[in-house]
């Protein structure tokens, strides 16, 4: 598994059951991390960890009780504890760091995917990768698990609205986002293994497409035969599914979902199940590819045991996911809507949507996140942004922590012509935007940094 030379996942090292073990984390404070913590700390581990932000208190981990320090120290691993603790890292966190080249001296360095795995090995679970749709797809399994009575377990790298985070608590099985960007999926087994798509993502990793589906098909693989893999519309991941011993149903082939009618914040979604029987399932998000996830969603609901009456009925108890393209409302005439963008196909999708919703114009707001995704994918973000009537982007994300070997053309959109505006700041493009807008229009605010939300807030205040 190459990885860029300040990148490190620890070689594979499970872990032993998680009721009792000393757990710390390292980058505490982060997406994949932080998730993780709370639920191992429910699960009956003691966990702690340090993050270089670590004096600022995250609600989630100030909740669950979880000790964060603030920077990083060989003491962390050992130092006087009356144990020696397990630490756990992300891919984002170098080798070089005192706590993790003495935990991992003694044999006691994790990658965060040993944990999921541990976690995902404890109970029945269903787990849900692919370059996007992921987490819209395994918060709609989630949401749906808990009105049917299954009480999951929840693990989803976003916000979501019926838990108020990125995790629910319960004592059921587990439902879980999977991230396939180091290849340490490969460690991961799910009793219902779900594939969204599988393209070129992530290339600041410096990994292959090859490569990252190599890791992909191994996940898909460890699914035992009692089991299901479920894959999405993409006819090259059914080659990835090859070697899986599990039963194998494809979206288009074996099952599908087709929009029926859509509103202005969701869509009622014809689902076709495997064995032929249609049934119309409401939905009360929105979504680049909706009628796709609320299909995959259905099947895997379906291979956990779930009737075909009684998934459809549950896949509207999803009520809104943090930033993927979110109505955060209407004033003045304009629709405002907010979405990560974080690959080309994904913003695609995401624009064509709100193209089709519509009546008047579609004004997006775009900061790209590094530059090594403008570099490689220059052309492909320009097809996304160009069914739009107009584009202001904003510089890319300057608080980035990844080194920057080249940086984009300032100009990189230049081919988007008169309807493109360049502004140098959040402030400034939410003025542009408001005022350009006009009844009828629909606003995208679109980019990778999560407090980037701030900028549809300022939209609505301004129209």
């Amino acid at each position: 598994m190459p990885l860029r030379d300040d990148m490190f996942v620890p070689p594979v090292n499970p872990l032993p059951p998680l009721a009792g073990l000393h757990l710390h984390m390292v980058g505490i404070r982060g997406r994949g991390l932080r998730p993780l913590a709370i639920v191992a700390d429910h699960l009956g581990s003691r966990v702690d960890g340090c993050d270089l932000y670590g004096d600022i208190a995250h609600r989630e981990l100030v909740d669950a009780g979880i000790t964060v320090l603030a920077g990083h120290g060989e003491d962390h691993a050992s130092g006087g504890r009356i144990d020696e603790p397990h630490l756990v890292t992300s891919s984002a966190v170098p080798r070089e760091l005192p706590e993790v080249a003495a935990a991992l001296a003694d044999d006691r360095l994790h990658h965060r995917a040993d944990l999921l795995a541990a976690v995902m090995a404890s109970r029945p679970a269903i787990g849900v990768t692919g370059s996007h749709g992921k987490g819209t797809v395994a918060a709609l399994i989630a949401a749906a698990s808990a009105r049917s009575g299954h009480d999951p377990l929840a693990i989803i790298g976003a916000t979501v609205r019926n838990f108020a985070g990125g995790v629910r608590l319960g004592a059921g099985p587990v439902v879980a986002e999977v991230d396939d960007s180091d290849g340490s999926l490969a460690r991961v087994t799910a009793d219902v293994a779900v594939l969204t798509n599988s393209w070129s993502d992530h290339p600041i990793f410096g990994r292959s497409l090859s490569e990252n589906r190599r890791d992909i098909s191994v996940f898909l693989e460890n699914t035992p035969r009692s089991g299901t893999v479920i894959l999405g519309r993409q006819r090259e991941l059914r080659a990835m599914a090859r070697g899986a011993q599990a039963p194998v149903l494809a979206l288009g082939r074996d099952f599908d979902g087709r929009t029926h009618t859509v509103s202005r914040s969701g869509e009622v979604v014809r689902v076709t199940d495997a064995d032929g029987t249609r049934h119309l399932v409401e939905t009360n998000i929105l979504a680049g590819n909706l009628a796709d996830d609320v299909a995959i969603a259905f099947m895997s609901l379906r291979a956990f045991g779930l009737s075909g009456e009684q998934a459809a009925s549950s896949l509207a108890e999803l009520s809104g996911i943090s930033r993927r393209l979110e109505f955060v409302g209407e004033s003045s005439g304009v629709c405002v809507y907010d979405d990560l963008g974080k690959h080309p196909a994904a913003l695609e999708a995401v624009v064509g949507e709100l193209r089709n919703r519509t009546s008047g114009r579609l004004l997006v707001v775009f900061e790209p996140f590094l530059h090594a995704d403008l570099l490689r994918w220059r052309s492909r973000w320009i097809e996304a942004l160009a069914q739009a009537d107009m584009v202001i982007v904003l510089p890319v994300e300057l608080r980035q922590s990844f080194p920057v070997p080249r940086r984009s053309p300032r100009e990189w959109a230049a081919p988007l012509g008169e309807r493109l505006l360049y502004i140098e700041t959040r402030t400034e493009a939410a003025d542009a935007v408001s005022a350009l807008a006009a009844p009828g229009d629909s606003v995208l605010i679109a980019g990778c940094v999560d407090d980037l939300a701030e900028v549809s807030a300022w939209v609505l205040e301004r129209l």
